[in-house]
């Protein structure tokens, strides 16, 4: 099911970006000097991110307080994006506006087009995690088939049946929802200037199509996943080609129902999505008529205590006199506004750290991102130029170059640790425990292929009795954070450093204590 989980997610990916480019294209229209293309990027980047979230929300089984806590660099670092974005095709002297105008007064920054801009970005991150969340409730859990064939699980059995179902209705909602979408921002784009040869406009029609044919087949493999899911409950026997037709099949399905749309006469003025949209004009119109009737209905109501009141009041009580409108103020003293620069300058000190720390913690995450960035090289660079009369600070450069020259080195492989003093704390324990088994290799107590971390504890506990007692402690605590749903605070983290410390020094005392000599005659 690996290989049928990636392909839905990227159906969802290249939806949910089709959706954005057919969405945000009328805003060109209907805001004047509108740049669709940065919130376009945007759209796509949250996207692709929200689904390596999700995955690691699912394959970490983070409860609600950990997926908070990591979604905080996250959300952070998109709204460092977004502003940034609109410097995006802007001239130098527009640019450098924008620029002294944030440094000098950091609340100009939010703005109406940055918080449009983020709650943009925010409703697509909730709608790629919706739908990715439903794919997920319709693919099978590891040992579910097993557990279903048991007569002893008929209600459980039940229960997913029901979650399967609500999952691809749900899903196939938010898919007609998209469309109505698509409808609306079809229609105000026709609504444009009569030139059709506009770039966008090309780029929309594709757009269009894509959603359709990739929310079609989204839609189509969560259906086949619950049918295999039955099948599979059940018992039955099903070709191998079943699932390959039945792709192929929605595939070209969806593709002639494109061409067929297309194809239809469209001499009377326009085509389907004319049609369409007249259909929708006529629904609103009905609508529309049906409230006024309402409206005045209850104007007839709320008008009858009125002509009551007025039937009991005497007819000569004299009608109290108009006021005068009170005096205009005073007008405002035109005041040169002079923002404090100090403060500000403050206030991006503190925001550049928090950009560098999120950026450490990501990229921390990403470790393959940590090895496309020739950082140790850098370092190398920034050392020699500095060794000639600043000797401390050559050492120290050296130094943070050899401790990120493991983590450059090692960051290809999906087990290696985040560093001990970032991340949550199921990560930072995790990380302790694999710097200690990383010290363990470098001292040559190799740990084979398959052998448990109980099994390699032991193993080193024997070469190492004192090392024994910690490392198994250790041990512990990385079994607890790895596969345990418990909830692990700074406490946890620190006696894992505490019996890391002690283990080092074990293994250290026991590699400097020289080998015993043969007893004497």
């Amino acid at each position: 099911m690996g290989s049928i989980a990636w392909r839905i997610t990227g159906l969802v990916l290249a939806m949910i970006i089709a959706l954005v480019v057919v969405v945000v294209a009328p805003f060109e229209w209907l805001f004047p000097g509108w740049r669709s293309a940065p919130l376009i990027v945007i759209g796509a980047l949250v996207a692709s991110e929200t689904a390596v979230v999700h995955g690691v929300a699912r394959g970490e089984r983070l409860d609600r307080g950990e997926v908070l806590r990591y979604l905080v660099p996250e959300l952070f670092i998109l709204a460092i994006v977004v502003r940034a974005s609109s410097l995006w095709g802007v001239t130098d002297a527009e640019r450098d506006r924008l620029l002294g105008g944030w440094i000098s007064d950091p609340a100009s920054m939010l703005d109406g087009l940055f918080i449009g801009q983020y709650g943009f970005a925010v409703v697509i991150a909730a709608w790629a995690h919706l739908t990715l969340r439903d794919i997920a409730n319709v693919l099978p859990r590891p040992g579910e088939i097993e557990a279903l064939r048991d007569d002893g699980h008929r209600a459980f059995a039940a229960v997913r049946s029901t979650e399967r179902d609500a999952a691809v209705g749900a899903l196939g909602r938010r898919l007609a929802f998209g469309g109505l979408l698509v409808l609306v921002a079809l229609t105000a784009e026709r609504m444009r200037s009569a030139d059709r040869s506009s770039p966008m406009v090309t780029a929309v029609a594709v757009a269009t199509i894509a959603y359709l044919v990739t929310g079609f087949l989204v839609y189509s493999q969560a259906r086949l996943l619950s049918l295999q899911t039955r099948w599979r409950q059940d018992g039955a026997r099903i070709a191998d080609g079943v699932a390959a037709r039945w792709t192929w099949s929605s595939l070209w399905l969806t593709l002639g129902s494109v061409v067929v749309a297309a194809a239809l006469p469209r001499s009377y003025g326009g085509g389907i999505l004319d049609a369409l949209r007249m259909l929708l004009g006529w629904v609103g119109y009905v609508l529309a008529m049906i409230g006024y009737v309402l409206l005045w209905g209850v104007s007839m109501l709320v008008s009858i205590p009125a002509w009551l009141l007025a039937l009991l009041t005497p007819g000569d009580v004299p009608m109290m006199a108009e006021q005068p409108p009170p005096p205009a103020p005073p007008p405002l003293d035109d005041a040169v506004y002079t923002p404090h620069l100090w403060p500000a300058l403050v206030f991006w000190a503190c925001v550049a750290l928090l950009v560098a720390h999120a950026v450490r913690i990501i990229v921390q995450r990403h470790p393959a991102l940590l090895a496309r960035i020739p950082l140790r090289g850098w370092l190398q660079i920034l050392r020699r130029w500095l060794s000639g009369g600043w000797g401390a600070t050559a050492r120290w450069l050296a130094l943070g170059a050899e401790r990120l020259l493991p983590v450059a080195a090692d960051a290809v492989a999906p087990e290696r640790p985040h560093h001990p003093s970032a991340g949550l704390p199921r990560e930072r324990i995790r990380g302790v425990y694999l710097a200690a088994l990383g010290y363990a290799e470098r001292l040559g107590m190799l740990r084979r292929p398959a052998q448990t971390p109980t099994e390699y504890a032991t193993a080193i506990g024997d070469a190492r009795p004192a090392a024994r007692q910690p490392l198994v402690a250790l041990t512990e605590a990385f079994i607890i954070a790895r596969y345990s749903r418990r909830p692990l605070g700074i406490g946890d983290v620190r006696r894992a450093l505490g019996q890391w410390l002690r283990v080092r020094r074990a293994l250290r005392r026991g590699a400097d204590t020289p080998p015993a000599g043969p007893p004497a005659p």
